[in-house]
């Protein structure tokens, strides 16, 4: 599910077309997905008329293997609460400290009732990083969720022209490994965005065993896209923004290759 898509395969601004917003509502119009590496033909659909439209992929060409606009994305709007989220919090709750961890995170907020799974006739707040990803994605970059730019709640390849001077605050990040992936002083190194690096970053870790369990995670998957999730901060090196990393919630390997 995709909640825009775009009118031509240049995927230029002007071709981008918004679920909700759509006038002309002409069955079989074909658009085509979000992700410039897949042509799937998308239409646009809806599970309770115009306000709850969205895009779908009907017929060959479908998505391209593991596209995150595709079945990889378990985001469903009708299935979720997003008027709830809020992503400091949400990120602040993914960075609980691992067991065994003496890292202390301050959490001003108590998340709990927003973070736990609903009986069945509730709507889910997203709360773990692949479901603040899904959603993310689902939507344009501009997009509002609680009152919050998409991009400012995920830094990929779309929203990467919003964070001319570095990156800052709670973030989830889509990024890839660094050819230098590691080194002796518990330290990660990613880079964002996937398709063109504009900065680095480092993931450091006090928790050794936690350590290595990501560092053979990343080393494993050195060729998959990488979401991480922390608070985000300059450090002394040029174009370089680090988090720690306190809790194996903050990360996910996608299955989606660079």
């Amino acid at each position: 599910m995709s909640m825009y898509a775009y009118t031509g395969n240049d995927r230029i601004d002007e071709q981008k077309v918004i679920a909700n917003e759509i006038t002309d509502r002409t069955k079989g119009i074909r658009y085509y997905c979000p992700n410039p590496k897949c042509n799937a033909r998308m239409f646009l659909r809806s599970y309770d008329g115009e306000r709850n439209s969205f895009f779908a992929a009907s017929g060959n060409p479908g998505h391209i293997e593991h596209c995150p606009y595709g079945s990889d994305n378990t985001f469903n709007a009708e299935q979720i609460n997003k008027e709830e989220f809020e992503s400091e919090y949400a990120i602040k709750n993914l960075m609980k400290p691992s067991k065994n961890s003496k890292k202390i995170v301050d959490n001003k907020k108590d998340t709990t009732n927003k973070t736990a799974v609903p009986n069945e006739d509730q709507k889910i707040v997203p709360h773990t990083i692949k479901q603040i990803y899904d959603m993310c994605k689902s939507y344009d970059c501009n997009a509002i969720i609680s009152n919050q730019k998409v991009g400012q709640i995920l830094i990929d390849c779309r929203s990467i022209h919003m964070y001319p001077s570095g990156i800052f605050g709670y973030r989830v990040i889509e990024a890839k490994c660094k050819k230098y992936l590691y080194n002796n002083q518990k330290e990660i190194f990613l880079e964002v965005p996937i398709n063109n690096k504009k900065y680095s970053l480092i993931l450091y870790f006090d928790d050794k065993e936690l350590f290595n369990i990501i560092k053979k995670l990343l080393y494993d998957n050195r060729e998959n896209v990488i979401i991480v999730a922390g608070q985000w901060e300059k450090t002394s090196k040029f174009n370089y923004f680090g988090t720690d990393i306190v809790s194996k919630k903050q990360i996910k390997v996608t299955k989606q290759l660079v």
